[in-house]
């Protein structure tokens, strides 16, 4: 009997429904096909409440809200590997995203002590140019994976991707997109 595949959470983050953010994802699903056992999110899609700041989860160790972020999370503790994708938006992520990884707060108490054993990816997608620019994203989609236990092994910045189809438009950015997929094998 072979071994059973490890698998992938890719979470994107866009709520443009065909965007460059989404077609990144795909590039990066299809580049990976077969090797894991996919599950592709959007974030949007869900219906996800604001943490509410109660510190409940600090005892519980789980949100006492009921809502979708219970089925996100319960994907990626399941997860060996969690890649985000996600369009950036004054520096920062999308609110759909970052009301996500607020409700990971009951992770930090549950996990804080814990050994980083999964993979994360980070794709970030900007208009403009600069390693600042990406920076406040990337740290708070760090935080997320740090808190599921994922250890960051590789960020790609994607400037210049602010109109419809510039993903594609940039041989350039599709090859990082396949180098990073094919080097999770």
């Amino acid at each position: 009997m072979g071994k059973e595949k490890k698998k992938l959470l890719i979470i994107t983050a866009s709520p443009r429904k065909k965007g460059n953010t989404l077609a990144a994802s795909k590039i990066f699903k299809t580049a990976i096909q077969g090797k894991f056992r996919i599950k592709q999110i959007r974030i949007n899609d869900f219906c996800i409440e604001h943490c509410t700041g109660c510190l409940k989860c600090r005892t519980k160790k789980k949100c006492v809200i009921k809502d979708d972020a219970r089925c996100i999370i319960a994907l990626a503790e399941k997860s060996s590997v969690i890649a985000v994708f996600s369009p950036v938006y004054f520096t920062g992520v999308p609110s759909a995203l970052k009301a996500f990884i607020d409700r990971n707060q009951p992770l930090w108490f549950k996990n804080k002590n814990k050994a980083r054993v999964k993979k994360g990816i980070i794709v970030l997608l900007a208009s403009e140019t600069g390693k600042k620019n990406f920076f406040p994203a990337e740290t708070e989609i760090k935080s997320y994976l740090a808190v599921n236990r994922a250890g960051t092994v590789k960020v790609l910045r994607l400037p210049g991707m602010d109109g419809p189809g510039d993903i594609e438009k940039n041989p350039a950015a599709v090859r990082k997109i396949i180098k990073i997929a094919k080097r999770l094998v």
